[in-house]
């Protein structure tokens, strides 16, 4: 909608089609984006732009819920990713607030999509400071949020949970990973990551 900055995802109805033609291809595990046809599909929440958040969030998850719901009929375990942004000057307060009610829509959603939770991958972001806040967290602070949101809202049946860096540099995305399992003991799921530009951007820069 004009002057609203949430973005939807689209191209739900073509998701089969992909889930099929990647069974034909060999691949047992997908992520969302390589799906996307023609639209422009985004399944993430700014947290700085809440006006119509909820109906937003819940077409978001419904369509993310359908996704992997596609995927398991298919025998391919779905990379579920409810991507929230760091572009703003939010605190870590508030990215805690639209995380943990992103996280709880998405569960409720998958449930009623009868998805089973054992055969997901949730890729998830970590609870951080906007870009733009003047006060960052420390990696204490982003470890001890993201770990106690994810108690709140994420199954213990789901196998594994792996982070987006979310255009944080390659030390402060290793730095919260490592923070979350150096206390992490006895959580009911493995935490691990799913980096593109934090694992890459040291090794381009030096080429």
């Amino acid at each position: 909608t004009q002057g609203q900055q949430h973005e939807v995802v689209r191209g739900i109805a073509d998701v089969g089609l992909g889930v099929a033609r990647n069974v034909v291809e060999g691949d047992r595990c997908s992520d969302p984006r390589p799906l996307r046809a023609g639209e422009r599909a985004c399944n993430r929440d700014n947290v700085d732009r809440v006006r119509c958040r909820d109906c937003r969030i819940a077409a978001n998850v419904h369509a993310l819920a359908r996704y992997a719901a596609l995927c398991q009929e298919a025998g391919i375990v779905p990379i579920v990713e409810p991507e929230v942004l760091m572009d703003g000057n939010h605190t870590l307060e508030r990215c805690f607030d639209a995380t943990e009610n992103t996280l709880h829509a998405l569960f409720d959603e998958i449930h009623r999509q009868r998805v089973r939770c054992e055969h997901l991958v949730l890729k998830a972001s970590m609870v951080i400071s906007g870009k733009e806040c003047a006060q960052q967290a420390g990696a204490q602070q982003v470890a001890d949020a993201t770990v106690q949101c994810l108690k709140r809202t994420v199954p213990a049946a789901v196998p594994g949970i792996v982070f987006l860096s979310g255009g944080q540099s390659d030390e402060f995305a290793t730095a919260h990973l490592n923070a979350m399992n150096a206390g992490g003991a006895g959580l009911p799921w493995p935490l691990s990551f799913s980096y593109g530009r934090a694992l890459q951007a040291p090794a381009l820069k030096a080429w």
